[in-house]
């Protein structure tokens, strides 16, 4: 069965309501640990816009949400964190291209151990919530581009797509 073929199966168990990895439990949620091992995809949700925290006016940061897919057989299960997630904020609209040439505004890095405390369930499955606050300094446009790292401790680093996060009206 291709990869593409196992992502739309496990779509259309999302759209029935049901849940690609229901027999595995995340760290912290109880009923045992997860294997973790081997990823074959990550990705990155967040909400539209940034968001206020505190009692203060203006955006103090990005709520997250990260999973770590693997494929086994056909079957998609969400998976946990077995390396570190860096997270990577730009300023302004920028293509993944035009990343490698650009510093990034604010990164965000978090060991394994360090990202468990946000494991979390949904519908999907097991995953990250992860909230990016930037503290006292904002960017500086509406808009800003975040993607997500995924550096297991042996192999090849995976990357989400980037996405757009607007920040201010």
């Amino acid at each position: 069965m291709t990869r593409a073929r196992a992502w739309l199966l496990a779509a259309a168990a999302l759209a029935a309501g049901g849940c690609p990895d229901s027999e595995q439990s995340f760290p912290g949620l109880g009923g045992g640990a997860a294997q973790a091992g081997r990823v074959d995809r990550v990705d990155l949700h967040a909400a539209p816009t940034a968001m206020n925290w505190d009692d203060r006016p203006g955006p103090d940061g990005i709520a997250t949400q990260v999973y770590l897919y693997r494929v086994t057989n056909g079957k998609v299960s969400t998976v946990p964190v077995a390396g570190a997630l860096e997270f990577v904020l730009y300023d302004g609209n920028v293509s993944q291209p035009e990343m490698a040439g650009r510093s990034p505004w604010r990164t965000w890095r978090f060991a394994p151990g360090d990202v468990a405390q946000y494991a979390a369930r949904n519908m999907i499955g097991g995953h990250y919530a992860v909230p990016l606050r930037w503290g006292p300094r904002s960017p500086r446009g509406p808009l800003v581009t975040l993607m997500v790292r995924y550096e297991p401790r042996q192999g090849k680093p995976l990357s989400s797509k980037p996405m757009g996060v607007r920040v201010g009206q």
